[in-house]
């Protein structure tokens, strides 16, 4: 008996989720790519799926959470098939979670590309209804970075002092092209700053470089310099995005000051404390900070 009424239940739920399934209707989505200002070289674009809201609300009112809900449209690491790139391009869609897929390309796509994403082949729950199977998405072109440089001054009899100036692409470059475009001046030259050859320090990638500036003789006071990247964009980093900014012939400038011989020794602060000797006599001592090392018998000559 109890087998019998086992049975009769797993048959009526069976009936009840077939009916289910036959009731529920159209589960409207939409698909975005990536981001192109965000993403990687090494990357290709992803694919987001989202509730079509608007759709859904359209179609069945206020209840359009529970009718347009819809099971997870893939599985983290799978294999998408039916997705496609023209340009056309080697790689492979994988799924990133239940409703996000990335192209791994076997090469890196090309800089400013426009590319159609079409996923008119890619397998998917015959409830779920996409707004739009064809989607468009543009590699950025090249463009360099500079970001903030470190000024080194060496407080030694050498003087061996230097600028680092850390620059950053969108894509990898040929060095030897970039070492030829670029150029490192003083502003004004009158001021006696002057720089030796430049050594660049590239990354594995060649997506990154720093500029080691030799610094062959200090201004005599504070002075401006500009290094320049011919033939090249710039961008810098809002929110996470890269923005491009369009240079003039000159191509891509930064400025930075090198502190000038009469500046570089500074004194930082000057205090005086009260304190004791050996024996427990009272004394006051006077604390200078100054900007470079100095030995205390030529601090005390001035």
């Amino acid at each position: 008996m109890a087998t019998a009424l086992r049975f009769l239940f797993s048959c009526m739920m069976i009936q009840l989720l077939c009916a289910a399934g036959a009731w529920a209707g159209p589960s409207y989505w939409k698909a975005s790519t990536s981001n192109p200002a965000s993403d990687g070289w090494r990357d290709g674009p992803a694919v987001h799926f989202s509730l079509d809201e608007a759709q859904c609300k359209k179609k069945y009112g206020e209840s359009w959470p529970q009718q347009c809900a819809a099971a997870a449209l893939g599985e983290a690491g799978a294999l998408a098939a039916g997705v496609s790139m023209t340009p056309q391009t080697e790689g492979e869609w994988r799924w990133l979670n239940s409703t996000s897929l990335r192209f791994f390309p076997k090469k890196r796509l090309a800089p400013g590309t426009s590319y159609q994403v079409n996923l008119a082949g890619l397998s998917l729950s015959p409830r779920i209804v996409l707004s739009s199977r064809t989607l468009g998405y543009a590699t950025q072109p090249q463009a360099v970075s500079a970001s903030s440089e470190t000024v080194w001054i060496d407080p030694s009899a050498r003087g061996m002092h230097a600028v680092s100036l850390p620059l950053q692409f969108i894509w990898p470059v040929k060095p030897e092209d970039v070492e030829r475009r670029f150029r490192v001046a003083a502003d004004n030259p009158a001021s006696g700053l002057a720089f030796g050859q430049p050594r660049f320090v590239w990354d594995e990638d060649c997506d990154s470089v720093v500029v080691n500036l030799p610094v062959a003789s200090l201004p005599r006071d504070d002075a401006t310099a500009t290094a320049t990247l011919g033939g090249m964009d710039g961008f810098f980093l809002k929110s996470g995005l890269r923005n491009l900014q369009k240079q003039d012939a000159r191509g891509v400038r930064a400025s930075f000051k090198v502190p000038g011989a009469s500046s570089i020794m500074k004194v930082k602060d000057i205090g005086i404390v009260n304190a004791s000797d050996e024996a427990l006599n009272h004394r006051y001592v006077m604390e200078i900070t100054t900007s470079m090392h100095v030995r205390p018998q030529d601090l005390l000559r001035h």
